[in-house]
């Protein structure tokens, strides 16, 4: 874990009699900080509620492991993915590297966001040969496939052609349910007809 020694500047030196050499140094402020905060990462193009993972991070602590956590969790090659940070103070994004921390960033506040955007060419290709395929479906097929593009494919292709059958099923269940519905409206709107007296001739 970084607690912030990289933040550390050489002060002065004394070099004792025994030959030893005492260093003093000056800690940057907020460099050694234990507050934890919360931050939110989201995936680029994905909808929220599918991509947004929080995490509880250290001041001091790299951003590595948590991009590894979010990398693993949703089945991402890390190589592939960039990230960046919304700066809420300037409302801008700045690039983020998994050795830095969020001192060094200058975080501060609660809910903040990391956006993680995937390149991978390979699951663009995906995308657009499979229709309806998401880029998380992509990369969970891929991860499986041992990031085979072709297998990978095939097995997406299998998946929505079974997803269409379900729906097309379900439909075809649901239809006769309505007709009959229609049809028992008609029959009591009908027998109300019928039980109404006739009207009186003048």
């Amino acid at each position: 874990e970084n607690r912030g020694w990289r933040e550390c500047v050489p002060a002065s030196a004394v070099a004792a009699e025994d030959g030893r050499l005492f260093l003093s140094v000056e800690v940057r402020e907020g460099a050694v900080g234990a507050e934890n905060m919360n931050i939110v990462v989201r995936l680029k193009g994905v909808e929220d509620k599918l991509s947004q993972v929080r995490f509880k991070v250290k001041q001091s602590m790299g951003l590595a492991k948590l991009m590894e956590s979010y990398c693993t969790r949703h089945h991402l090659r890390s190589d592939k993915v960039t990230w960046r940070w919304l700066d809420p103070k300037t409302h801008s994004e700045k690039a983020i590297g998994a050795e830095q921390t969020p001192s060094d960033l200058g975080m501060s506040g609660e809910d903040l966001t990391i956006v993680a955007e995937c390149k991978d060419e390979e699951i663009d290709i995906i995308m657009k040969k499979v229709a309806g395929v998401t880029l998380l479906e992509a990369a969970e097929a891929m991860e499986k496939c041992g990031f085979q593009p072709r297998k990978a494919m095939q097995m997406l292709s299998s998946m929505m052609q079974a997803k269409a059958k379900a729906e097309a099923a379900k439909r075809a269940e649901e239809e006769p349910k309505e007709r009959g519905g229609d049809k028992e409206g008609e029959e009591e709107r009908a027998a109300a007809a019928a039980a109404e007296p006739p009207p009186l001739l003048k």
